[in-house]
């Protein structure tokens, strides 16, 4: 049967992108407020029609969070490598700066919870083009199934970025709604599954995208 768009079959084929990532972290406690966390993190860019891996990622940096009662201050400082394909050449390094205030919110005598959190940072890189402020909202819920399951029901998150080193003055808006789950096989790491819908809007046509995603994750911390 012919397609009625301009670009044949196009409406019919649907690009899935999978971002699957591992973290290994090593965290110390230094009372029970106040934790640093050096890691690592590897994270490979998939598009699954057809499948083939379009970019990987590789970064590290240093977690501190300061907790006072339901309340946690956070402060990450990050640097990394963005390459094309597997590894194959490096297409830029850049350097990420943010802070993040987060509460947990028990929802009444049940299981639930969900946890408002802001984050303002600012990421530079050796590329001028993708130097931008990074400010983010989001509201996660949590459902408690078990002692090592959780149910990650509604995971929206909003996310504002004007660059700064762009003649276009490039400013992206982005909705993500997401659902999950989090398998902790053994405390306090974890596997992670999420599946959701993304929408970005940008004065930039060509940034412009809705899309499905799929986004496996294993975060290894270890602490000492």
């Amino acid at each position: 049967m012919p397609c009625a768009s301009r670009n044949p079959c196009a409406a019919a084929r649907v690009n899935l992108p999978i971002k699957p990532s591992i973290r290994l972290g090593f965290r110390h406690a230094f009372d029970k407020e106040f934790t640093v966390e050096a890691y690592i993190r590897d994270q490979q860019g998939i598009l699954s029609n057809p499948l083939s891996l379009r970019s990987s990622q590789v970064s590290g940096g240093v977690d501190t969070a300061y907790k006072f009662g339901s309340t946690t201050w956070t402060v990450n400082l990050k640097t990394g490598e963005v390459f094309s394909g597997f590894y194959e050449h490096t297409l830029r390094t850049n350097y990420d700066l943010k802070t993040t205030l987060q509460q947990s919110i028990s929802l009444g005598e049940t299981d639930l919870a969900i946890v408002p959190r802001m984050q303002v940072g600012y990421l530079w890189s050796n590329d001028p083009s993708q130097e931008r402020w990074k400010i983010q909202v989001t509201a996660p819920v949590s459902y408690l199934l078990s002692d090592t399951i959780v149910l990650l029901p509604l995971m929206p998150k909003l996310s504002y970025q004007p660059y700064t080193q762009r003649t276009d003055h490039r400013v992206d808006w982005t909705l993500t709604m997401s659902v999950g789950i989090r398998w902790i096989f053994a405390a306090p790491s974890f596997v992670q599954a999420s599946f959701g819908y993304e929408n970005r809007w940008s004065n930039v046509p060509n940034a412009v995208f809705t899309r499905w995603v799929l986004t496996p994750q294993i975060n290894l911390r270890v602490p000492f």
